[in-house]
């Protein structure tokens, strides 16, 4: 389930507008996994798990760990969301 999905606005930071995601899953091992996904300024997708790890996601490509606690389910089971999902539904934009 994707709770948000939205663009904030960031004029203090350059201009630039950033994609927020927050999502909440469970891939079926009993885990739940409640994510934050921003746009990362150096390309990709930083993936933050509060208090546990932070990834860096490249759509059909890879989930790099940067840094928390580096777990292979973990791994698996954002990949195998974010990969499910690569379609979100459209952004309302604000005026």
């Amino acid at each position: 389930m994707c709770l948000l999905h939205h663009r904030c606005g960031s004029d203090a930071l350059g201009g630039e507008r950033m994609m927020v995601k927050h999502c909440i899953f469970q891939p079926g091992d009993g885990t739940c996994y409640d994510i934050v996904c921003v746009d990362d300024p150096y390309g990709g997708v930083l993936v933050i798990w509060p208090n546990q790890s932070t990834w860096r996601y490249h759509e059909g490509d890879q989930l790099k760990f940067l840094h928390g606690v580096n777990n292979e389910w973990t791994r698996k089971a954002i990949w195998n969301y974010l990969e499910e999902r690569r379609e979100f539904p459209p952004i309302q934009e604000e005026e």
